[in-house]
């Protein structure tokens, strides 16, 4: 039985490719590529190698893909489709060109999947989007940037939303929104993937979280809740010592 998220994946290239409202849905809240390959850049110490790497977890199925309009051109035609789709992840395979990350555009050459012969097609997809959870795990398995001591990186800080409501300063925080993300910090130091031993790593890691869900967390919020995180780890280990 296929899990949840294969079973959101549209027909191979060689079949139609139907917008829905459960991808549009999703769509919405995925990431642009300037803002996703930044992420990535801002997070890890691949270097020039990253959107080569990037691209890899495209074609590998790794990240997931959508455009929210699509042209082809084939031997018998053209065609256009306007709405969101998620793009098959053997179509990277034919990638022509590499400026998406700039362009948001996505030129493919596949097999034409309106024909029976073995004729090709070429697709561009326009509006280009990556899935976060896809962002995330490509992250995770990248080597980390050694971390500065009492310094977040502005580059990932300067993609967060800046809306501030001085009406909510000190309030109570959404409660889906917290539970979100101190399971997602929970996860990470259980699996080893996020080190706490300065409370940078910490403000790091919720800003990431923040900006790849498009959650809109200041730089000051974080930082009295990762202090909060450091203060509690502090308090169990001279209990520890105590003993």
């Amino acid at each position: 039985m296929a899990n949840k998220k294969r079973s959101r994946r549209p027909p191979a290239p060689s079949g139609d490719i139907q917008p829905s409202e459960e991808i549009e849905e999703l769509y919405q809240s995925w990431l642009p590529p300037q803002k996703a390959i930044q992420l990535v850049k801002d997070s890890t110490s691949g270097g020039g190698s990253v959107e080569r790497v990037f691209t890899e977890h495209l074609r590998g199925g790794v990240v997931r893909a959508a455009a929210n309009r699509m042209s082809k051109h084939g031997e018998f035609g053209s065609s256009q489709e306007r709405g969101a789709f998620e793009i098959p992840f053997e179509w990277w395979q034919g990638l022509q060109a590499e400026d998406f990350w700039t362009s948001g555009i996505a030129i493919f050459e596949v097999r034409d999947f309106e024909v029976l012969s073995l004729g090709r097609a070429q697709i561009r997809c326009f509006g280009l989007r990556f899935d976060p959870e896809g962002v995330q795990e490509l992250i995770d398995s990248l080597p980390k940037k050694t971390p500065q001591p009492h310094q977040v990186h502005s580059s990932t800080s300067a993609l967060l939303h800046r809306e501030i409501a001085s009406s909510n300063k000190g309030g109570r925080p959404r409660k889906d929104f917290w539970e979100a993300l101190w399971a997602h910090i929970a996860a990470q130091i259980w699996l080893g993937d996020l080190k706490v031993d300065m409370q940078a790593d910490v403000q790091r890691a919720m800003l990431n979280w923040a900006s790849m869900h498009d959650k809109d967390l200041e730089e000051a919020s974080a930082k009295i809740r990762a202090r909060w995180l450091m203060e509690a780890i502090r308090e169990i280990e001279k209990g520890k010592d105590k003993n």
